[in-house]
């Protein structure tokens, strides 16, 4: 619906508010729909740019996304590549020593619930334009209803993920006392450290999914036509997650004293297997709600990985430390999507 701001006559717009609405069975509402059917929109390809932040790193990635949900299933993939060729959380000559950071991810789902539904909208339908000047447009909005389909999906799957990214190790941010690596021949922790690892993880899937594809355009009286075209959709997921494959660099590379990188062999490391992580993808980015248009996807989480301990904060409870001390992540990306 358009809605007005002219302070003038908005008294009257309220007064004429009923009047203003049209039934769809009014003989001089012409209604010419083209489409309206939410399985139109059941794929999509698109490409974004982002960050990825985690409690130690943020890089700047691009990424290839795609979704297809046919009736009661639905698959997903993505492949995220560093754009950026740095950190910038962590500055550092040793970033060019690590893993180029990488993340790919396929994933499927059954919906074991898969459903159209229809909802009243008020689309408007007529505008009686009264005056314009070059900062506003007065004048009287016509509505009507207009009955729109929305699939909404329910599902659980698995997903596989292929993530290649560094422990970036500096003793000011960590807590030393919590050693998670050891190096050959008992050698001492650098206080700066590159570890490169790759993981393979494997997620037990909670998927949500919305649908929406109408076409649809309105002819009332001698009004100039409207017209509502939407494609939506939107999915989220809910995954917890287990690495049975956590690989990690056979050497750690470290700066000495005469400011020449220098490499330690890893003689152990803790790895950590099991994490979680929610996600969402959607098109619905402002009033933009079409393909071809804008999307934007979206990740919070704590990765399997390798992770050193972040250093406590002694204002903190020790309940707050334990939450903030873990490796949490953000990922997010704007893009154009088909």
């Amino acid at each position: 619906m358009v809605y007005l701001a002219c302070i003038a006559s908005f008294g009257k717009l309220i007064a004429q508010e009923k009047r203003n609405y049209v039934s769809p069975s009014d003989t001089s509402l012409k209604i010419y729909e083209k489409f309206n059917n939410p399985m139109r929109a059941m794929w999509g390809v698109g490409g974004n740019v982002g960050v990825d932040v985690s409690t130690f790193s943020g890089g700047v990635y691009a990424e290839g996304t795609a979704y297809f949900t046919p009736k009661y299933l639905a698959f997903r993939a993505s492949y995220a590549k560093d754009v950026s060729n740095s950190d910038f959380i962590s500055k550092s000559a040793l970033l060019s020593y690590g893993n180029a950071y990488s993340n790919f991810m396929v994933g499927a789902v059954f919906n074991f619930k898969d459903k159209v539904i229809e909802n009243n909208i008020k689309p408007t339908v007529g505008f009686e334009k009264i005056s314009e000047t070059s900062s506003k447009i007065t004048g009287y909005p016509f509505y009507s209803d207009y009955i729109q389909k929305t699939r909404k999906t329910t599902g659980i799957g698995i997903s596989i993920n292929q993530l290649a990214s560094n422990t970036f190790y500096n003793k000011a941010k960590v807590d030393t006392s919590a050693d998670f690596i050891q190096f050959a021949n008992g050698a001492k922790t650098p206080s700066e450290f590159i570890l490169g690892f790759k993981a393979t993880t494997i997620g037990l899937v909670l998927q949500m999914g919305q649908f929406t594809s109408n076409k649809v355009r309105f002819a009332y009286k001698n009004l100039p036509q409207q017209k509502i075209k939407n494609v939506l959709y939107q999915i989220t997921t809910v995954e917890l997650l287990f690495a049975p494959a956590i690989n990690n660099a056979s050497n750690a590379f470290f700066i000495d004293q005469n400011k020449q990188v220098q490499q330690l062999d890893v003689e152990s490391v803790k790895k950590r297997r099991i994490g979680f992580k929610l996600s969402a993808v959607t098109n619905k980015v402002g009033k933009f709600l079409s393909k071809p248009g804008l999307y934007m996807s979206g990740e919070v989480g704590l990765r399997p990985g390798i992770f050193p301990t972040k250093i406590q904060d002694p204002d903190n409870s020790k309940i707050v430390n334990q939450i903030f001390t873990q490796p949490f992540y953000m990922k997010f990306g704007i893009g154009f999507s088909l």
